[in-house]
């Protein structure tokens, strides 16, 4: 039994690193496909732009100065 344990673990290990191995170059060879889209601003009717500091206390240390 200690031969088995003593050989199993070795191989699994192997195992287990020529399986990502061969993932890594399949992946390399047939990379995944990508799909690249182009941003669109579609507004119906007029657009609203809040441009205003969430800060806390902004306004106090403004008022301040």
């Amino acid at each position: 039994m200690d031969n088995l344990d003593r050989y199993l673990k070795p191989a699994l290990q192997a195992q287990s690193q020529c399986r990502s191995t061969w993932e890594a170059l399949a992946t390399i060879k047939h990379p995944p496909v990508m799909g690249y889209v182009r941003q669109a601003n579609i507004t119906n009717g007029p657009q609203q732009v809040n441009n205003v500091s969430t800060a806390p206390n902004s306004d106090s240390r403004a008022e301040k100065n």
